[in-house]
């Protein structure tokens, strides 16, 4: 080193320079060895061999030299360009690539070693000259020498090859083609202790940027070599081996795969305790994509401590390995609910949420990606992250990050907005208007992830529901689901779905802007979680609106929702079973359609053996659809329905319960057939139960099946008497709800309307007090059914007349056939007519209470009924 100061400061590498251009033949060679010799490893002596113009005379040597002279210029010219960005451009620019390629080609044994090492050193950190050395056909001679060059050679084209390769995918693909993956695994295997490390930096290289070549190199076997520099190789094997395996991992599952079954993973997280700065860096981004999308190996990494490495990593090591370790741990956490909450417990969603707010660019994203997936299978996290603080810096992401750092920060905000509280504190950050604002005019994945955040915002917060659609997100969300990818249709349907629940301004909007026919056609065509998210979406937005219903219908919604009760998965069949449900709410049509459409049979089976929530709705559904359509009764009947609704009846849940006693009172409603049907099924003794010990509802509802039952059905009106029915039903009418004592009152009234014994029982169980009370003092409806329940008790018993008057019932009955509703004049006339029938003192009432007058105007100006 002393020699080459000396001899630069006594001006001898000009004198050099001179000989190369213009000296002697044996003047030229040992002048381009002394210069060669003066520029190696000094960087000052480097660039006064090019200020004195040194260059040109290299490269012309190289190009028609002696072979000597070509051997040493060779030589001189990676020196000179050693490390060296501007000698670099100059060697290149003075024509040298070309003919170092021709030698690596054409030269002697040493030529070609030198050449591959000034290539090598040319191609460093140079995208233009990696494209000339390429250009030139310096690929396919380099690949020779790894393959059968000295070991010399074979390390220099190693190093030369990955140099090539870095950052330009064209070389990646140019280098593999030439056949060079498996002579380069086989260095990584069995070379010297460089030409390992060489060939494992060029193998890590040459998979950087193409898929097709990290499969190339498992195929070839590279994991393997490459697992074992990590665990046994030099300080410099183990940082490239390490990155080569990052490399190769990540896209293709089955390689992440191999390299954990090849022992991948253990040396990997000994790095991060052991390993120096690069190796920690290096292991950290190994491990995050060995473990992308791998449950198993996120486990196994969990397993050897790694994620509390990782986490300390994070909140201990360098800005890049900060960053880092936040990606791996994003990853180990994507599928593994045990190692989110692991994440949690040793303190990582604290330090992930202070990179989100005062990181690094790399460090936000990757922050917010980790966060994104800890919060998404465990509910706790997601609180955790709103405590740490973590919303409003997510929600400025949102608004002002990088793309990828809005992106992840969209998802992680709709994962943590699973939990109503922070649905409210996200809103309360200002996080609305910028989730619309990227569903509006995002990226691909901004557009999707924003959509599902909006979904959740909104999954639970009636205010989100309404402020969302004030946001202005309705018209993208439908344009999402119109013609989004295939992910922004689902999340758009999911958020529609959300929207659509309340207010029903929202609903209104959707329909206004179209939304009814992709949301049909996601339904018909649609992934399996598009259906599930549409069908729900078309439920919500039929519930209550008319319009909406016979909309669904046009835009051919009825047929695909069946299918989908049919042969959906099991929440598609709940969420198609209640869109039917709506769809043929309020819309007789499409009640006949959804039959048409084979709706009864597929309901019928999911209130038979569907899950709990698919029995509630498509009981739901069969209420809705019986409601008005009697032909749609007796399909329910001949689809077997009946004996399945009644066990709901039995043993259902609340609201299943409820459903199925109303369905079962609309199937009995006015068909002879159908009451018998239900009868026989064994309904009468449930229902009776029901109205004794149900909720306030059920009691209603049973009230109201009963006495549809019982209607003109003399058996069956025995059947429920016998089994105990009236004591509760009097009970009902004296303590009961409005909606209770109107439904006891008429079931009074049908099964009192043949049978002197039940009109009997019904008197003694002190029913016709509270009946009379009810046409004294009840709703419009109460007085209505009292009035029909005494006509028939005081018919043909002619105790239950004297109990009529006895209770006060003339005047009231007296004044409903004055100036009641049609039906309550007809009912009070009859029941007047029977309670008078060979009963002076009745009659004398009847005319005291000006019921004579009164039913002589009925006689003159009522409806025919009334009349008779």
């Amino acid at each position: 080193m002393k020699h080459r100061v000396e001899i630069a400061d006594a001006g001898g590498i000009g004198a050099l320079v001179g000989l190369v251009a213009s000296g002697s033949e044996k003047q030229k060679e040992y002048a381009a060895v002394a210069l060669g010799n003066v520029a190696d490893d000094s960087e000052v002596n480097q660039e006064k061999v090019a200020e004195a113009g040194g260059i040109a005379p290299l490269v012309q040597l190289v190009v028609d030299g002696t072979e000597n002279q070509k051997d040493h210029a060779a030589l001189a010219l990676g020196n000179v360009a050693h490390a060296n960005d501007t000698n670099i451009v100059r060697i290149a620019q003075a024509g040298g690539i070309v003919p170092l390629v021709q030698l690596v080609i054409n030269g002697t044994e040493f030529q070609k070693e030198h050449a591959a090492a000034a290539l090598r050193n040319l191609a460093y950190n140079n995208t233009a000259n990696k494209e000339k050395i390429a250009e030139a056909g310096g690929i396919v001679p380099l690949v020779r020498l790894v393959t059968n060059g000295t070991d010399n050679q074979k390390q220099n084209a190693a190093l030369a090859l990955a140099n090539v390769a870095t950052y330009i995918d064209t070389n990646q693909v140019k280098i593999a083609e030439a056949g060079d993956i498996v002579p380069l695994v086989h260095l990584v295997a069995t070379g010297t202790e460089r030409q390992k490390e060489y060939a494992a930096l060029a193998l890590a290289n040459i998979a950087s940027l193409v898929v097709a070549n990290e499969v190339k190199i498992a195929e070839a076997g590279g994991i393997t070599p490459l697992v074992r520099l990590v665990a046994n190789g030099t300080d410099d094997q183990k940082e490239v081996a390490a990155f080569a395996l990052g490399n190769i991992a990540g896209n293709v599952t089955a390689i992440g795969v191999e390299i954990a079954q090849r022992g991948g993973i253990a040396p990997l997280v000994r790095l991060l305790t052991n390993g120096t700065v690069n190796q920690k860096y290096n292991a950290a981004r190994a491990l995050g994509n060995i473990a992308k999308d791998i449950e198993a190996n996120q486990v196994a990494i969990e397993k050897l401590d790694g994620i509390a490495l990782l986490v300390e990593l994070m909140v201990k090591g360098t800005e890049e390995q900060k960053a880092i370790a936040a990606f791996a741990l994003a990853n180990v956490s994507s599928l593994s609910r045990t190692n989110g909450a692991k994440i949690a417990e040793i303190g990582g969603i604290l330090a992930l949420v202070q990179l989100v707010a005062n990181g690094t660019a790399q460090q936000k994203e990757y922050a917010a990606f980790a966060l994104a997936n800890v919060a998404a299978y465990v509910d706790k996290n997601s609180l955790t992250i709103a405590e740490a603080g973590g919303i409003n810096p997510l929600v400025h992401l949102v608004e002002n990050g990088t793309d990828k750092q809005k992106e992840y920060a969209a998802l992680a905000l709709g994962n943590v907005a699973k939990i109503e509280a922070n649905q409210i504190d996200i809103e309360n950050a200002g996080g609305i208007s910028p989730l619309v604002e990227m569903v509006t005019n995002g990226t691909e994945l901004q557009k999707a992830y924003g959509a599902f955040a909006l979904a959740q915002v909104g999954s639970l917060v009636d205010e989100n529901q309404a402020k969302i659609a004030e946001a202005g997100a309705i018209p993208p969300l439908v344009q999402l689901a119109a013609n989004g990818t295939e992910k922004q249709k689902e999340y758009a349907a999911f958020a529609l779905a959300n929207v659509a629940v309340f207010p029903i301004a929202n609903r209104v909007k959707i329909a206004e802007v179209g939304g009814i026919t992709p949301l049909v056609q996601l339904v018909a065509t649609g992934t399996s979680k598009q259906k599930e998210h549409a069908a729900r979406a078309l439920g919500n937005l039929a519930s209550n609106i008319e319009t909406h219903q016979v909309d669904i219908e046009k835009a051919g919604g009825i047929a695909p929702l069946v299918e989908l009760v049919v042969n959906g998965t099991e929440l598609q069949k709940a969420y198609a079973a209640l869109a039917l449900a709506q769809v043929g709410s309020l819309v007789d049509e499409n009640q006949a359609k959804i039959a048409e459409a084979g709706g009864m049979s597929a309901l019928v089976e999911l209130v038979a053996t569907g899950t709990d929530k698919q029995k509630q709705e498509a009981a739901f559904a069969l209420v809705n659809i019986t409601a008005d359509i009697a032909t749609n009764r007796v399909k329910v009947v001949e689809a077997c329905g009946i004996r399945p609704l009644v066990q709901l009846v039995i043993n259902g849940t609340e609201k299943q319960k409820e459903y199925a006693v109303l369905a079962l009172a609309n199937i009995a409603c006015d068909i002879d057939g159908t009451q018998i049907e239900v009868a026989e099924a064994g309904a009468i003794t449930p229902l009776v139960d029901l109205v004794t010990n149900g909720t306030e509802e059920q009691k209603a509802l049973a009230a109201m099946a009963l006495g549809n039952i019982a209607d003109n059905v003399d058996a069956n009106q025995v059947k429920i008497v016998d089994a105990g029915c009236v004591v509760p039903l009097v009970q009902l009418v004296v303590n009961g709800t409005d909606d209770q004592k109107e439904q006891a009152a008429h079931a009074l009234g049908v099964i009192a309307s043949s049978m002197s014994a039940n009109k009997i029982r019904i008197a003694q169980a002190g029913g016709i007090g509270p009946l009379v009370e009810l046409v004294a003092s009840g709703t419009e409806k109460q007085k209505e059914f009292a009035a029909f329940a005494l006509s028939n008790l005081a018919t043909r018993v002619l105790a239950n007349r004297v109990k009529i008057a006895d209770a006060g019932g003339i005047a009231p009955l007296v004044q409903l056939v004055a100036s009641g509703t049609d039906n309550q004049k007809e009912h009070a006339a009859l029941a007047l007519a029977s309670a008078a029938y060979n009963h002076e003192p009745t009659q004398v009432q009847i005319e005291q209470a000006g019921g004579i007058v009164a039913l002589v105007q009925l006689v003159a100006n009522g409806t025919e009924r009334q009349k008779a």
